[in-house]
């Protein structure tokens, strides 16, 4: 009877620590997703920035009749602006939103769409080689679409960080749980191990 009542405390115990740790398994895949979603949103900005680049780049070559060059580089800033999009779509798509980062939403998909779409003339300019109105679009249209999403995207990473950290340390305490019921467990067994041999 006593043995049956410690095998069925270090069953429970197990179990329980299982739990924890199972849960503190999840909390952290949580956190490796948190982790991909908040780079892709950050990402999105570094892209366009580097395609913005490029561009500037092939209208530079397209002035020395580096045909090549330009080529590359137009190649280059369209599969930049695909990746930007990609990295967004992972941030929209993200499988848990809070009050917070939703109230941003809006205001984000506005300016990532002025972004890109006023990429465009700046794409053309690059593939016609017209260098001087690649910067002057650049610098007068370019540039403030930048800072609009840069200030409201900086916002959304925040928020994200945030849960990233709070899913990390809610891991970490249920790991450290895990482990206190698995000591636990062993320790009571041991007890009451000792306890039946004395009594017996």
């Amino acid at each position: 009877c006593i043995l049956g009542g410690i095998l069925v405390l270090f069953a429970l115990s197990s179990a329980l620590a299982g739990y924890f740790l199972w849960q503190a398994d999840r909390d952290q895949r949580d956190v490796t997703a948190e982790i991909e979603i908040r780079t892709g949103l950050a990402n999105s900005s570094d892209f366009l920035r580097s395609a913005r680049i490029n561009m500037i780049q092939a209208g530079a070559a397209s002035r020395i009749a580096e045909m090549e060059a330009m080529k590359r580089n137009i190649a280059q800033a369209e599969s930049e602006i695909k990746q930007s999009q990609q990295g967004y779509r992972a941030y929209q798509n993200r499988p848990v939103k809070t009050p917070a980062d939703e109230a941003l939403d809006t205001e984000l998909n506005q300016c990532f769409q002025a972004y890109i779409t006023g990429m465009q003339p700046m794409m053309k300019y690059a593939k016609n080689g017209m260098f001087e109105a690649i910067i002057n679009h650049e610098s007068e249209q370019i540039r403030p679409l930048d800072n609009a999403y840069t200030d409201i995207l900086n916002k959304a990473v925040k928020i994200r960080s945030t849960r990233a950290n709070q899913l990390a340390e809610l891991a970490h305490q249920r790991t450290s749980l895990g482990g206190m019921f698995m000591i636990g467990a062993f320790v009571l067994a041991l007890v009451m191990t000792l306890i039946t041999f004395m009594v017996l």
